[in-house]
């Protein structure tokens, strides 16, 4: 069986514990190793590791993603069309990008009507490069759907478009931990010309630039705990540990924050903040100062938990 599950966080850890059945104490929070080079890898750097993986001297200024995921061996649902051809070759274009299409290895996909009628259009498949992670600080935008890599490029922090048509349909026959439009962050489309207009907006609008970079943002926060670059030797130290050839790891796991939804303050002087969590919610409220702090209570009541915190209990120390 499994005796060591590692983890980027607690989230994610939870989520390992209740699909495999695991106890807590073999699925840890190490970080994933393959996301190390994100912490030290540049966008020239990664941009050049591109450029030798497809044989190219130089590059356009832009590059953006699409991997979509793999659906049980199914052929990928947004193979684009002649008129969708259209818009996306207009669009890198005019923006001077590249689109690297990086079909799942087990998925089937044929984009080739594509790569023969635009050079800005490249397939960058697992035959040419096997982790896709080393290369994603040169992406200027990616576009997925339920795909994992999400996660990994939140690390890089560009905008996301998640392009899904068959939310419905995947949900049902896959599962999922929370609602797809969570995990969108509500940037959801369901065809190439939305997405194309999306990233159109995203390009030309600061406003919808700066919603969607904070999505990613916020998907960095909840699902990694250590952007360090040092998960590799905390996995080697808890494999060490467990072998009984090493001491017991110490470092501290950071706790990830929590997103308050709202802040109400009544008439009583009662301080209320309210969120929700599918995963987890606080176990105790305190509200700090410089010199004192004030505690309350927090009660949890399906995936919604409230916090009160009576203000007109401070009572200040000292002169």
């Amino acid at each position: 069986g499994i005796r060591l599950f590692a983890t980027a966080s607690p989230l994610v850890a939870f989520r390992i514990r209740t699909a495999f059945g695991l106890p807590a104490h073999r699925v840890v929070v190490t970080g994933d190793p393959r996301d190390d080079i994100l912490a030290s890898e540049t966008r020239d750097g990664a941009r050049a590791k591109v450029a030798a993986v497809l044989g190219e001297g130089e590059l356009p200024a832009r590059i953006l993603l699409y991997a979509p995921t793999w659906r049980d061996g199914a052929e990928d649902p947004l193979i684009a069309t002649g008129v969708d051809w259209d818009l996306i070759i207009a669009y890198l274009e005019q923006t001077g990008s590249l689109l690297l299409i990086r079909s799942h290895p087990l998925g089937v996909g044929d984009y080739t009507a594509g790569v023969e009628r635009s050079p800005r259009i490249r397939l960058l498949g697992s035959n040419l490069q096997g982790d896709i992670t080393p290369l994603l600080p040169a992406m200027d935008a990616l576009i997925t759907d339920f795909s994992s890599i999400a996660f990994d490029y939140s690390l890089v922090g560009g905008p996301i478009v998640f392009l899904a048509p068959d939310v419905v349909t995947y949900s049902t026959s896959h599962g999922s931990y929370e609602p797809f439009s969570d995990f969108s962050g509500g940037f959801e489309v369901q065809g190439w010309s939305g997405a194309v207009q999306l990233l159109r907006e995203s390009d030309g609008t600061p406003a919808t630039r700066a919603r969607m970079v904070e999505h990613t943002q916020w998907l960095a926060r909840r699902v990694f705990s250590f952007r360090d670059g040092g998960n590799t030797a905390r996995v080697y130290d808890q494999i060490l540990a467990r072998l009984g050839e090493g001491p017991k790891p110490t470092y501290v796991v950071p706790p990830l924050p929590l997103l308050i939804e709202t802040v109400r303050l009544a008439e009583d002087c009662v301080l209320t903040l309210t969120g929700t969590s599918r995963d987890r919610a606080p176990a105790s409220v305190r509200l700090a100062g410089p010199r004192d702090g004030l505690a309350g209570s927090v009660s949890v009541s399906g995936t919604t938990w409230t916090a009160l915190i009576p203000l007109l209990a401070f009572r200040p120390r000292g002169p």
